[in-house]
């Protein structure tokens, strides 16, 4: 597939001993191009075409790693996301089956969830939410990367319905737990209008029924993981000062139980390795956090 003329060119920052040098010089020059093919893009992300980097991570982070750090950063990301969504539109539904290329799978979900661009790749992730995936890359569900994608990339609050579907444990076409829910509701602007903020109702509702879950459970470490669950909520969305309150709040109003007091009250400890129930050392944390508190 091609594209139209670029407006930009963008600049390699790095020297090319520097991996990421390496990496910039393979990807900025052909995000620069007026046309393209998605085929350098899916021959990246499986793994083919790279220079000498390190295998310990996988393609796609690298590949994110080859994108500029200063003012042409978000253009880099959106235009990326623009030629992502074009190769996962391209492919066949067998590609994200079980007959499909796992590793290519996992690459192009996990890009899109680390790019978080909804306005480039939201319409190419939903035909993938509704029909569901399957296999998996590296011991971790290719559906896991395919919520943390479609959690991060949307435009508006449309998914709300499917976010309770996984809050209430019923059967949908890409499987989900609670906590996955959560994440989809934090990450979903109250609207289309009202992007920057989240429904707060909405999360209030998806905190409890979490709670809820992690009680009825007996999940032994549910201090912690709701530790890190408000943790993330607060680093989501910085400019709210009152999370403190909105905490207090429902927890009251819900009637938590007693446990969770420890939770909220206590100091934060470093939750990485469990956040949303995954392992953070087998997936790359999605950037959208981080990019919403720029």
């Amino acid at each position: 597939m091609d594209a139209g003329l670029r407006l930009m060119n963008f600049d390699v920052e790095y020297s090319e001993a520097d991996p990421d040098g390496a990496m910039q010089r393979l990807v900025l020059p052909w995000l620069s191009k007026d046309h393209w093919s998605t085929k350098d893009l899916l021959g990246w992300i499986a793994g083919r075409g790279l220079p000498p980097v390190s295998g310990d991570e996988e393609p796609y982070v690298w590949i994110l790693q080859g994108l500029p750090l200063g003012a042409q950063r978000h253009a880099a990301e959106r235009e990326l996301a623009g030629r992502l969504a074009a190769s996962i539109s391209e492919l066949s539904v067998t590609a994200f089956s079980s007959q499909g290329d796992s590793k290519l799978s996992f690459g192009l979900l996990m890009t899109a969830a680390s790019l978080g661009c909804p306005e480039e790749l939201s319409a190419a992730l939903r035909p993938l939410f509704e029909r569901g995936v399957s296999g998996e890359w590296n011991g971790i569900p290719i559906s896991d990367a395919l919520v943390l994608a479609v959690a991060g990339n949307q435009l508006d609050n449309t998914l709300l319905i499917h976010w309770k579907r996984y809050l209430l444990g019923e059967t949908t076409p890409v499987p989900g737990s609670p906590e996955d829910g959560l994440l989809g509701i934090l990450l979903m602007p109250a609207s289309a209008e009202a992007r920057d903020r989240p429904s707060l109702e909405a999360l209030q509702d998806a905190l409890t029924c979490v709670v809820r879950w992690f009680d009825s459970a007996g999940e032994p470490d549910r201090v912690d993981r709701l530790r890190a669950l408000s943790s993330k909520v607060e680093a989501t969305y910085p400019g709210l000062k009152h999370w403190a309150s909105f905490f207090a709040e429902v927890a009251d109003r819900d009637r938590w139980p007693s446990w969770t007091r420890a939770a909220l009250n206590g100091p934060a400890k470093d939750t990485q390795q469990k956040i949303f129930g995954r392992s953070a050392e087998k997936i790359y944390w999605p950037r959208y956090v981080e990019k919403r508190a720029e």
